[in-house]
């Protein structure tokens, strides 16, 4: 192709016009270029020398161009895949020319390098801008955001992802797989209730994962507790949501507590207590290891409230509840029916071990008094004990273990009553 002065692009849609290479051409030529251009846009290509007529009614006339020492001027539309006109690359040049066939094939070459090389960098800024938008946004979430591709390899994530498990965070980075961030969080201990069963642990969080049906709640070290919601996406990728729920958690073992605890004694409520003594009773092979009852009731309680006052009253249940938590077993269920009166429900344990514990509960609150305000409140307490029997309604075991409460009462008080045959 042959050598000119001068080389244009012009871009519609205020992209104004480019100077891609200017060599020896007056000033004033800069200035027609956007006119050149924009005919050539709108007419598609034309070629004018002086003495020929402008092939458009956009295009400088010849006087116009006087003292540029332009003669030759030539525009070349440039179109997209779709036909559609994105701009034209204009030349200018001081000398004669008799533009070839081959220079003008040339030129349009160039034009199409042109246009792919504006192509690629608009797709280019198209895609940098909806990258940053995409960061930008997901740093603003509330929550831990992470996205993983379909080889579940991590394509982004935001700092709160990080903030959620700190013992871990400098494995999550993109390109990871999410089985090696979680074995690296199993091998820090991020996962606290991974613990003991690791693979276990491992294997049934990764299938999990593939499927992303259901939320996971998982505590963290620092007594957090975080909801964990993924959803697979339609390319085989994997969105993932880490929501903080522990003032959720909170306030459901606040509710829990409430509705299953004494609010006075921490004993187990009324209801949680016969609760589980029905669920015991149901099954057979806990009733044939043994499955005691004791029910207790504080004597004269209501000579220490007219005494010393419901305050110390509440003192003496408080202090009573928190010495029978102290030698109850772990598995023991300890519960408040109303007023002063308790009930113990002892899975696995024959008939001695009952009535023991049964008396070292009286022996508990009687041979140390209870301090109020610097008064010392001596009070007793009355047991009557039973097992619940094979096939048996467990409101009869109840009767059972209050009839032989009765019975301590009426024979004085300050004792345990039972079957003659489960006395030790």
């Amino acid at each position: 192709m042959c050598e000119v002065d001068a080389v244009f692009v012009y871009l519609p849609g205020g992209h104004g016009t480019r100077d891609l290479h200017q060599d020896g051409c007056a000033p004033p030529l800069a200035d027609l270029a956007c006119a050149i251009a924009q005919a050539s846009a709108a007419a598609g290509s034309f070629l004018w020398s002086p003495g020929t007529s402008s092939p458009h009614r956009g295009l400088p006339e010849e006087a116009r161009l006087a003292g540029t020492g332009v003669t030759l001027l030539a525009g070349f539309q440039m179109q997209d895949n779709e036909g559609r006109a994105v701009g034209s690359i204009c030349l200018a040049d001081s000398r004669r020319h008799c533009l070839s066939r081959r220079d003008l094939d040339a030129v349009e070459d160039v034009a199409q390098l042109v246009l792919r090389e504006l192509q690629q960098v608009a797709a280019e800024r198209v895609a940098t801008s909806f990258w940053e938008t995409l960061t930008e946004s997901i740093e603003i979430l509330p929550d831990g955001f992470a996205l993983f591709d379909a080889d579940d390899r991590l394509l982004i994530c935001n700092e709160q992802y990080r903030r959620v498990y700190p013992e871990l965070a400098h494995a999550i980075r993109p390109g990871q797989h999410f089985e090696e961030i979680l074995r690296e969080g199993l091998r820090c201990g991020q996962f606290p209730q991974a613990r003991g069963r690791e693979e276990d642990w491992l294997v049934e969080r990764l299938a999990a994962h593939r499927t992303s049906t259901e939320a996971i709640e998982q505590l963290l070290p620092d007594g957090r507790w975080i909801r964990v919601l993924e959803k697979k996406l339609p390319n085989g990728g994997t969105v993932g949501f880490r929501v903080d729920i522990t003032a959720l958690k909170q306030r459901q073992a606040e509710l829990y507590d409430l509705a299953h605890r004494d609010e006075l004694t921490g004993a187990m409520s009324r209801r949680a207590i016969l609760s589980a003594a029905r669920h015991l009773a149901a099954q057979p092979d806990i009733v044939a290891a043994g499955l005691g009852v004791i029910l207790l009731d504080l004597d004269h309680f209501k000579q220490v409230n007219d005494c010393h006052g419901h305050l110390a009253g509440d003192t003496v249940l408080r202090e009573f509840a928190e010495r029978a938590r102290a030698l109850l077993r772990e598995d023991d269920h300890f519960g408040r029916l109303g007023g002063e009166e308790f009930l113990v429900v002892m899975p696995h344990a024959d008939a001695g071990a009952v009535m023991a514990m049964a008396e070292r509960l009286r022996l508990a609150l009687t041979e140390e008094p209870v301090l109020f305000g610097g008064t010392a409140i001596t009070a007793t307490v009355s047991g009557g004990v039973t097992a619940v029997v094979r096939a048996e309604d467990i409101d009869d075991t109840f009767n059972r273990a209050d009839q032989y409460l009765y019975a301590a009462k009426q024979a004085g008080r300050n004792r345990i009553a039972g079957d003659p045959r489960q006395l030790p």
